[in-house]
């Protein structure tokens, strides 16, 4: 088994164990108002985990071009390259399932009602991208106002959420 690490903007793939060894697990560490979405092959279990940032895929010129270039960043190119991934790696596609993390409003003391709600955005593209490209989500922790770390076990295909300010730790 190996841990793979995504940090924001990152994309990592996990694939499930072979001949007794445990498979991959996929981490995404310290989720504010970013979120963790993992989209998995129900029959071959190949999956893939997103650290997103941002809902949209955003043209900002040249200058810091290479941080804005990952796919994993936004909610609408992680998604389709994540298929593409998986389609990739598997064959063809199955049944493709979700598990979504993440989406705090992080510092909601200091912010005023006309502030924009970084992680309901990210959160709302994210539901609506999954919609879109027909992927079933099997379940979810968004929202709130705790941060949050996961962990996704590819082999049993759980996401474990901990989260920040409770210490509350979930099995999606």
């Amino acid at each position: 088994m190996s841990k793979k690490h995504a940090k924001i903007g990152d994309m990592v793939i996990g694939k499930p164990g072979k001949n007794g060894e445990p498979g991959d697990t996929l981490v995404a560490l310290g989720l504010g108002s970013c979120i963790a979405v993992v989209i998995y092959d129900e029959k071959s279990k190949v999956a893939v985990l997103s650290h997103i940032a941002l809902p949209k895929t955003m043209n900002i010129g040249s200058e810091n071009q290479e941080n804005y270039q990952k796919l994993g960043r936004f909610a609408d190119s992680f998604i389709k390259e994540a298929i593409n991934k998986i389609s990739d790696i598997s064959g063809k596609t199955g049944k493709l399932r979700a598990k979504v993390a993440g989406g705090s409003k992080m510092f909601s003391d200091l912010l005023t009602k006309d502030t924009i709600n970084l992680g309901e955005r990210n959160s709302e593209a994210v539901i609506t991208e999954l919609e879109r490209n027909n992927i079933f989500i099997v379940s979810k922790d968004i929202l709130g106002t705790s941060s949050r770390s996961v962990f996704y076990d590819v082999d049993t295909k759980i996401m474990t959420v901990k989260k920040t300010k409770t210490g509350l730790i979930l099995k999606l």
